[in-house]
């Protein structure tokens, strides 16, 4: 060993006592369980080091040397491939070592490597013995000059420590214990069936439980329509649609199949960050060896991005590897010639006393012979039909012809209120033809949901704030409309010490209303217990057993201070 190699190696053996008493890091596997022939990816992270020294990694698995990559300064990664049955020691043993050194030694190994190619070369067109014998005996020196650098080298190392893995190998996967569908298709019309020029809808559902993995899992989608590859739009981490816009060539019969894909959520992130930091790294190493001045670093940066490029290939096929298929799921759907009549919002919800109106919309499926008329007329009297969304009847028509047969025409929709408690109804309107050959056509109905409409009890929404036990406040309240007979009106607080209309701490309080002064005001006064409460924001409910009455909430601040 040189007097150079000698300081390089005093150095390393001081800067390798601080780096063993450091916490040596992790080693893991992409997966816990393997079955026969699947590779493994084996990965490293490591404890930080002093800026002068770099990570060198000898690993074994089993009784054999399993070479292992650097990715990063303190990340390596290995791929063994094609286990086999049974449980493996994946053992890894950690040195540090002098990076100005490291880098020296390696780059004349890398003079001599390429001597050693070329003298080779020489040797293998020579003729003559002696010239041939003394080629070989220079290849020889070389050899010994080679294994003398890596000697220095390897004594140069201190030993951080080793790190030991047991990798378990199954001769096939456990059988999933599939709890519920793992895979779920539907569309949003009755038997999947779409009028052709219609927005073909289906979504697609995942249940995770249903899959029988334990692992939490990253989902993809394969999806085919009618034997023909189609991209499915991801719309979360358990569901995605598929949109089709439908054409009378479309009609019949079609096939709509997903497949759903899952990979080990965890083991995958692993193995991208591997693989990120080995991009890196290359990218790093291509720079340094773009602004290298001599041969030997050029040639010894280029092993390098060989090394990185081996290692990335063979952890994505790692990844690709860990994505494993689930379920297959396929619906028949049916695309029909349109009716002569397209109404868009067959079915429609609307609440009694809503300002606000909902609509449908109505036009021809083709070009008619002359003026169409069509006639709408709701089932129940409360309906009101328009086409402007203010006034309303309970019928109105509508008029097509050759110019606007395919131009949509709204008919909005209001209940308002009747002043009767008469909770949910169902009904429909109905629609009739007239005129240019429609004349006795069955037309759809549209289906209408009516929900009650519940005045509140009527109440502050907030009042001022309370300062301390020795404040207080009041509020009032009343009915927004005459009951049928006696009503009370409970009052809850979320404040465990107020104490209303001098009640005791935290009940609440009641006050009684009937057909004579349900529109007279009464009030509930606010005092508290012992100011014992925390400061924020309180709610006090009013509420009703009566059903015609929706509850009102009043906030107040409250401080102790």
């Amino acid at each position: 060993m040189n007097s150079k190699n000698r300081f390089f190696l005093f150095l390393m053996l001081f800067w390798g006592i601080s780096a063993s008493a450091q916490s040596i890091g992790i080693i893991r596997t992409d997966r816990q369980q393997y079955i026969d022939g699947q590779n493994a990816a084996l990965l490293i992270s490591l404890a930080p080091l002093h800026e002068s020294l770099e990570y060198h990694v000898e690993s074994v698995v089993g009784s054999q040397s399993q070479r292992v990559i650097q990715l990063s300064d303190r990340e390596f990664a290995g791929v063994l491939k094609s286990l086999q049955v049974g449980t493996v020691l994946w053992t890894v043993h950690v040195y540090s070592q002098n990076k100005v050194f490291a880098e020296s030694v390696r780059s004349q190994i890398v003079i001599v490597d390429k001597e050693i190619v070329k003298l080779k070369e020489l040797k293998s067109i020579e003729t003559d013995p002696d010239k041939a014998a003394s080629l070989t005996l220079a290849i020889q020196n070389l050899g010994q000059k080679k294994a003398d650098l890596k000697s220095d080298l390897a004594l140069s190392r201190s030993s951080v420590g080793t790190l030991t893995k047991s990798i378990n190998v199954a001769a096939s996967l456990k059988s999933r214990k599939v709890m519920t569908e793992a895979l779920i298709l539907s569309t949003e019309r009755v038997a999947d069936t779409f009028d052709a020029g219609d927005l073909l809808k289906v979504d697609i559902d995942i249940d995770p439980l249903g899959t029988g993995i334990s692992e939490e899992q990253e989902f993809d989608i394969v999806a085919n329509f009618n034997a023909q590859s189609v991209f499915a739009v991801k719309t979360s981490e358990v569901k995605y649609k598929y949109e089709r816009q439908t054409s009378i060539s479309d009609i019949g019969t079609k096939s709509f199949t997903a497949s759903l894909y899952g990979t080990d959520k965890a083991a995958v992130s692993s193995l991208r960050v591997a693989i990120k930091n080995g991009g890196t790294r290359k990218i790093e190493k291509e720079i340094a060896k773009e602004s290298a001045l001599s041969s030997a670093h050029r040639a010894l940066y280029q092993a390098d991005i060989d090394d990185l490029n081996l290692i990335l290939d063979l952890l994505h096929d790692v990844v690709v590897n860990l994505r494993q298929h689930i379920s297959t799921k396929t619906i028949a759907i049916s695309i029909v010639a349109p009716p002569p009549v397209v109404i868009v919002g067959q079915s429609l919800e609307v609440t009694e006393g809503d300002t606000v109106s909902t609509s449908y919309s109505v036009r021809l499926s083709s070009e008619p012979t002359g003026t169409v008329t069509i006639s709408a007329l709701a089932a129940l009297s409360d309906v009101q039909l328009s086409l402007d969304g203010l006034s309303g009847t309970q019928s109105l028509t509508l008029n097509f012809d050759q110019q606007n047969w395919n131009a949509n025409q709204v008919v909005h929709v209001k209940v308002p209120d009747n002043l009767v408690v008469d909770g949910e109804r169902n009904t429909t309107i109905t629609h009739t033809a007239s005129g240019g050959g429609l004349s006795g056509q069955t037309l759809p109905s549209v289906a209408l949901k009516i929900s009650e409409s519940m005045p509140k009890i009527v109440c502050l929404s907030s009042l001022p704030p309370i300062w301390g036990p020795y404040d207080g406040g009041y509020y009032e309240v009343s009915l927004p409309h005459e009951p049928s007979g006696p009503v009370t009106v409970q009052i809850d607080s979320s404040g465990w010490d107020f104490i209303l209309n001098n009640g005791a701490p935290g009940w609440g309080a009641s006050l009684d209303f009937d057909e004579t002064n349900w529109y007279i005001p009464q009030a509930v006064y606010i005092s508290v217990y012992d100011g014992w409460m925390g400061e924020g924001f309180y709610t006090f409910t009013q509420w009703s057993d009566d059903p015609s009455y929706g509850s009102c909430e009043t906030e107040v601040f409250y401080s102790p201070y």
